[in-house]
């Protein structure tokens, strides 16, 4: 293990010659940290759904062969009370003629209404490479309830088409941007990514200060990671945070990741995590077990261990979580994911850009199919019971009418109303209204059609919800007043 206990009066000397203590020093790691963490959010705008990590292929771009897109992922909860599934989120995905992913929404249920509400959105733009170089972010602002711009992304690439660096800004006027953080990247001659820099500002009595969260990527021989590294450096000045190293058998299946972390009171670096791999006879991880390290044993002490599972096409099908009981000195089973896996070839399918995030510690799991669903299971009472349920939808490539109305401007008049309203939009001949009152209570639902009047006159005067559906898709929701 490398020892850092140089860092005792390096440390003092930076935080002599920069005016800062250690604590200061600590606390803005740490706000690096989670400004990294919030523009890597950002940045993979793939906040909770695995649509990163389990679709691990190049489909993110068009695929010349795509024949089908993912629209949207449903999350569900299960009430095991109610014994029913609950719908908590959704994501809409939306495509232009060329089948580029322009915009992603997230939804989330309104509990009272029933209705899908919009809290964010990103807005995908294409340089003439076909390549992502502008995202604008919209959010729900916490004073006004309404969706406002609140985010930008710029990002550049080198002339091979490279990612070479990203600008984030943000915004509280929908005018005047500042800019928060720049990414950096640099490639070896191989066309490896060997380092990147997460750039920050801030200002101090007139002084802009800079500090850099720095990534470091090492390869073996084989061109395999074999180490990587976090840096903090304040005022040009750099010491260590974190170091990880990656161990190999002669196969070339990686069998352990190590992690190594700065203590805030010693300045070591001392081991934090392990995780080992085993491998089933066709190449696939089967047994991920974690380990954290005991200072007083000095050993590595297990914590979890996950099986895999895998279908005749090789398809990961159930992961298993256990976790380790001392008291029992064995495994106990704490939670189960099973997927699903529609007909589709997955390489026949454009699955949503999710802006491109470089992350060169690549997931070991391919997939050859399609999701269609992925259930989470949880051990209660020595029986697994439902966690949560994920659901994907697929469409035929090219837009769809239900995302052309999505995109254009859905008007509602006369809103205050009396006797009659009207709805209109373009890109389909009828949708499905649903009214509710501010308890929830449904209290019309029909059919309509583009500019007919629509007779509400047996509504009593008040506030009432409305969402415009098509089929099992929200197209537009908002607020009706009756006088």
């Amino acid at each position: 293990m490398k020892n850092f206990t140089f860092l005792v009066s390096f440390l003092l000397f930076v935080s002599l010659a920069t005016g800062q203590s250690i604590q200061n020093l600590e606390g803005k790691a740490q706000k690096l940290r989670e400004s990294h963490a919030r523009y890597s959010e950002m940045k993979a705008l793939a906040k909770r759904h695995p649509v990163s990590g389990l679709f691990k292929t190049d489909a993110g771009l068009k695929n010349a062969v795509a024949m089908q897109k993912l629209d949207s992922i449903i999350y569900q909860d299960y009430d095991s009370e109610a014994e029913a599934w609950i719908n908590y989120y959704k994501d809409i995905f939306l495509y232009n003629e060329e089948l580029k992913n322009t915009e992603y929404i997230e939804q989330e249920m309104n509990e009272t209404s029933g209705i899908w509400e919009d809290y964010s959105r990103a807005i995908y733009h294409y340089n003439e490479n076909g390549l992502v170089n502008e995202v604008l972010m919209h959010g729900i602002d916490d004073d006004t309830g309404e969706m406002t711009l609140q985010d930008r992304i710029l990002a550049y690439y080198d002339n091979e088409g490279r990612p070479d660096s990203t600008v984030y800004y943000s915004t509280e006027d929908q005018s005047t941007w500042i800019r928060e953080m720049k990414e950096e990247v640099t490639y070896n001659e191989a066309g490896q990514l060997i380092q990147t820099d997460w750039i920050s500002w801030e200002e101090d009595e007139g002084t802009i200060k800079i500090s850099i969260l720095r990534f470091t990527y090492t390869y073996n021989t084989q061109g395999q990671l074999s180490a990587s590294a976090l840096i903090m450096i304040v005022e040009n000045v750099e010491f260590p945070l974190t170091e990880i190293e990656y161990f190999y058998d002669s196969s070339g299946n990686r069998t352990a990741s190590e992690y190594s972390s700065l203590n805030w009171e010693t300045f070591e670096l001392e081991k934090t995590f392990r995780y080992e791999f085993e491998y089933n006879t066709s190449g696939n991880v089967s047994v991920q077990t974690n380990f954290s390290w005991n200072k007083e044993q000095e050993d590595w002490d297990a914590t979890t261990k996950t099986e895999y599972e895998y279908n005749s096409i090789n398809d990961v099908s159930v992961e298993t979580t256990y976790n380790w009981d001392e008291g029992q000195e064995d495994w106990v089973a704490a939670w189960k994911d099973e997927t699903v896996y529609s007909e589709l070839n997955l390489s026949e399918v454009v699955i949503p850009y999710i802006y491109q995030y470089m992350n060169v510690d690549d997931e070991f799991v391919t997939l050859h199919k399609a999701i269609s669903e992925e259930i989470s299971y949880q051990m209660q009472n020595n029986e697994w019971s439902y966690n949560y349920k994920n659901i994907y939808y697929y469409s035929k490539g090219g837009s769809t009418s239900a995302e052309k109305v999505l995109k254009t401007q859905v008007s509602v008049y006369p809103n205050p109303f009396t006797n009659k309203i009207t709805f209109t939009w373009s890109g389909l001949h009828q949708l499905s209204l649903e009214v509710y009152t501010i308890t929830g209570t449904k209290v019309i639902e029909r059919l309509i059609t583009s500019g007919v009047e629509v007779p509400v006159s047996g509504l009593n005067n008040g506030i009432y919800l409305f969402r415009l559906m098509n089929e099992n898709q929200t197209i537009h929701s908002g607020k009706l007043v009756k006088n």
